[in-house]
């Protein structure tokens, strides 16, 4: 057990030492960052990820996959984008499951297809996400396995997410607003749920 500990904290130390900032927030949490050549990583709690990205001209594909321990859940997101001078576009497509072990009927994993943009002027970056959940998994413990659905109760099955990003010199700060959203048409609105506005505050680590 001590020589996986051992093993476990120099892994960590190595993430440390090569991560090129240092970030907080009450959307992802506390992570440290870093890239090495098409791999970017994030360590941290609650989320952790990879992504590998291949960059084509003004095409990017990226594979991003990551554990969250808060929501007991693993994801993968592969997406398409394109950027054009100060435009990026992209369209992801998550996969992400949960695991459950009690013997109720849970949902244990979605897929969700969204379409998103980022905006560059000079320091600041504007961003918008939209991701809408169209199949669902639930875990059926009678016969031990997942089965997709469309069919589900929840209402609100998109989720929008808007954020501003001003990139100092050696640090940056990121607010957002989150929240699942559906168009009412009997009142010519947006019904909204668990609305949260987020921060963060990144720290570059490449001066230590």
């Amino acid at each position: 057990m001590s020589k996986k500990y051992f093993l476990f904290f120099v892994l960590l130390l190595s993430i440390i030492s090569s991560a090129v900032s240092f970030n907080f927030g009450t959307y992802d949490g506390i992570y440290f960052q870093g890239d090495y050549q098409s791999i970017s990583y994030k360590f941290g709690y609650p989320k952790s990820e990879l992504d590998f990205h291949s960059i084509n001209n003004f095409e990017i594909f990226r594979i991003l996959t990551g554990y969250d321990l808060a929501m007991n859940s693993f994801y993968v997101i592969p997406s398409y984008g394109v950027k054009l001078d100060e435009f990026y576009l992209y369209i992801p497509l998550t996969f992400s499951f949960r695991e459950y072990k009690d013997d109720q009927v849970n949902e244990s994993g979605r897929i969700n297809i969204g379409i998103g943009g980022e905006v560059y002027l000079s320091e600041l970056t504007l961003g918008i996400l939209a991701d809408y959940s169209f199949i669902y998994y639930y875990f059926d413990p009678a016969f031990g396995v997942s089965f997709p659905t469309v069919n589900t109760d929840e209402f609100l099955r998109t989720w929008l997410k808007l954020y501003l990003e001003y990139n100092f010199k050696d640090f940056n700060i990121t607010l957002g607003y989150v929240s699942a959203v559906r168009w009412n048409p009997y009142f010519s609105g947006f019904l909204t749920k668990d609305n949260q506005i987020f921060f963060s505050v990144g720290f570059s680590l490449e001066d230590f």
